[in-house]
């Protein structure tokens, strides 16, 4: 089996694992890209001396449902890091799987793809003389953006845009317009997309833009 997985950045994401259960059980979660040690159980008790570092603090099991078949992974704190495959493997009375990775997956564990979004929360749309800028920060995957201008009259437009990474390797984007001086009544929007959200942002300068030197608004969303 190969669940696909979308998690938000720095939140709680749950990895869904349902197998048969039986006596003396054991239960392992890895991570494959190194096969890292995310979590295991066994002898009724979670057993963490061999757990990486970068999940310490990080895992849990639901105690509880365990004996309803239910080993799903519950990760905090998600990070751009923890993208990738995932394993769950189970051993008891009733059977024990190893896996290895070019052996076909079967009812006896499962592969989790997650993926990490950070979505856009922010959009700042700033105009400075002829110059009209969109920005927003701390976006995971690279958006989508574009740009939408309303004129009362022909003008040129030249665009620019600056794209850098975070420590965090999350996106933060600053794109520009130029356009030539003296028109009027423009419409501006400006819109970013991920795979999971889409944000924009329009504004309406009823005069000369160059007359406008700190028009500025922001848009917040709450999930």
């Amino acid at each position: 089996k190969v669940k696909i997985m979308s998690c938000h950045f720095m939140q709680s994401c749950i990895l869904p694992c349902s197998l048969d259960n039986g006596d003396e059980l054991i239960i392992h979660w890895f991570y494959m890209k190194g096969d890292l040690n995310v979590h295991s159980f066994y002898q009724n008790q979670d057993q963490l001396g061999n757990q990486n570092q970068r999940f310490r603090n990080r895992t849990s099991l639901f105690k509880d449902q365990i004996p309803r078949n239910n080993f799903s992974l519950k990760l905090t704190g998600v990070k751009l890091q923890d993208e990738g495959r995932y394993h769950c493997l189970k051993s008891s009375t009733k059977g024990f799987n190893e896996l290895f990775i070019n052996l076909k997956v079967d009812g006896s564990h499962s592969f989790i793809n997650l993926m990490v979004d950070a979505p856009v929360t922010e959009l700042k749309m700033e105009a400075m003389g002829n110059r009209m800028s969109c920005s927003s920060e701390g976006i995971y995957p690279s958006p989508e953006h574009s740009w939408s201008v309303r004129a009362s009259s022909n003008t040129s437009v030249q665009s620019a845009i600056i794209v850098s990474r975070t420590a965090e390797q999350r996106y933060d984007i600053n794109s520009s317009l130029t356009l030539s001086e003296g028109v009027s009544f423009l419409t501006f929007s400006c819109s970013f997309s991920t795979r999971r959200s889409s944000r924009k942002v329009t504004v309406f300068t009823p005069g000369d833009l160059t007359a406008n030197h700190q028009i500025l608004t922001r848009i917040y969303v709450d999930f």
